[in-house]
């Protein structure tokens, strides 16, 4: 496994006999867009459109999935599962070489760094055990911004004053 996925359990471990935040903020899929050939998931994208990058970038957001999948599993094992809000979105649209070949950008306008709903509009999911029905969907809109007030209310603390965001609980 990667050093962050081993980190990110061990954290959990760790942690499991109080309460804990962990903000787990992956590099994959930045940078060069490269990841060891060697690794497993890599050859299911072989001869993808788009050429190596594509490839590699795509294997690099199937490991990230793997890494969350491992999380879930190790919440469950150690019995957290039931007591963890888990919220899971990006940062922002895609880069342009994704969103042509395999439409990661959904058929939104824009691209990463325009302001273009591509560019900008990233789905959030939040698992929230017995607040949040298990495949619920809302078109409610909200802003990486309102993630931090959002946190601060659940840990019933009080955000500091002139953020631009505002908590989304109620809407949770």
């Amino acid at each position: 496994p990667y050093l962050q996925e081993e980190k990110t359990l061990e954290f959990i471990k760790d942690h499991q006999k109080q309460p804990f935040y962990l903000y787990l903020a992956y590099t994959p899929p930045h940078g060069k867009y490269i990841i060891p050939e060697d690794d497993p998931v890599f050859d299911q994208y072989k001869g993808l459109p788009g050429g190596e990058m594509v490839q590699h970038y795509a294997a690099m957001i199937t490991r990230t999935d793997q890494t969350i999948g491992l999380v879930l599993d190790l919440l469950k094992e150690l019995n957290l599962d039931e007591d963890t809000i888990i919220f899971y979105t990006s940062d922002n649209g895609p880069n342009p070489p994704f969103a042509k070949h395999i439409n990661s950008g959904g058929g939104l306008r824009g691209i990463k760094r325009y302001l273009y709903e591509g560019g900008i509009r990233a789905a959030m999911a939040v698992r929230w055990p017995n607040k949040i029905p298990a495949g619920e969907v809302s078109e409610f809109v909200w802003d990486m911004r309102d993630f931090f007030p959002t946190a601060c209310e659940l840990a019933n603390t009080e955000p500091p004053t002139g953020l631009n965001g505002q908590s989304v609980v109620t809407t949770l």
